[in-house]
Parts: structure tokens; sequence; C-alpha cells
């Protein structure tokens, strides 16, 4: 061995430390081989014991795992229930004394409803998106074409779309 290394082109302090490396790796599995199968020790664990308990015990934590995310989606449901009525009593409590908001101009309006077929163009005014010019618009249609015979007629008016007539509709009369 001593050749075989000398060969390869170790130095003699080099060869030295090899084969003290292999004595020790020699002798150490010599030591393993005969405590494994001359002593007591070869005793093979069993594992069954441990697996039973880990069993045991993961089964355990799943049953408590279940119970707390049971009792925190009761208390979650609990609290967003108790959450929507808050909710609901504040907007209850902000809408007292609150009027709705409507302009002085819709509550006259309101109180007195427009004749389409006898207004004149400052009534006309009146109405909520009704400027002058639409006004006058209305007015011109009314003498070319005669009473109007269905509130609905006025969106025939250059100006007035079905939005507009929305806003305006409910305070209109045909007499």
């Amino acid at each position: 061995m001593k050749q075989f290394l000398a060969n390869i082109g170790f130095t003699k302090k080099e060869t030295k430390v090899i084969l003290l490396i292999l004595g020790v790796l020699i002798i150490g599995a010599g030591i393993k081989y005969y405590k494994y199968f001359f002593t007591e020790d070869n005793k093979k664990y069993d594992y069954s014991r441990s697996d039973d308990e880990f069993k045991k015990l993961t089964e355990e934590a799943k049953k408590r795992e279940f119970d707390i995310a049971k009792n925190d989606t009761i208390e979650n449901e609990r609290l967003k229930l108790i959450t929507g009525e808050m909710v609901k009593l504040q907007d209850s409590i902000e809408s007292i004394g609150k009027e709705p908001k409507t302009s002085k101009k819709e509550l006259k309006l309101r109180e007195k409803s427009i004749n389409l077929n006898t207004a004149g163009i400052d009534e006309l005014v009146s109405l909520p998106g009704i400027g002058e010019s639409t006004a006058q618009k209305i007015v011109e249609y009314r003498n070319k074409k005669g009473k109007f015979k269905n509130i609905k007629e006025l969106m025939n008016v250059k100006g007035i779309g079905e939005k507009k007539f929305e806003k305006i509709k409910e305070y209109l009369v045909l007499e």
C-alpha cells in the first residue's frame, strides 16, 4: 500500500496520514459491527407506541382546532348580527330630524302643479332643468301643434329628453 501511494505521488507524511485515517475507519466499522451483532443493544426500537401517541395527540389537536373554529364562526356570526343592528340603529338615528333634501323651487312646484296647455314661459321656467329657451320652444310647439293630449308629447320638443322629462313630469298636469 505504501508503494501504491508513493507511485501516486504522495510523500511519506501524506502516506502515514492516509494510512492512519484508513485504520481508524476500519477499527470504527469493526466496533460498530461487534456492537450490533454481539451485544444486547441490537434491539430494534418499536415505533408503534410512538406512532399511536402521535395519532392520539393529532386527533386531540384537530378536535380542539375544530372546536375553536366552530366557536369563532359562532362568535363571528354574533358580531355580524350585532354590527348590522348597530348600523341600522345608527342610520335610523341619523335619519330622525332630517327632512328630505328638496329645493325651494321644488317645494313651490309641489304645492301647485303647472298646466302644460296654459302655462306661460315664466311658469315653465320654474320647472327643474327648464331654461328660458326651452320654455319658449314648449310654447311654440303648443301654438303650432295645438294643446298637448298626453304629457309624453312634451318629449317631442327639442331639448327635452327622457331624463329631463322624468324630472319634470310630476309637476305637470293637462287640463
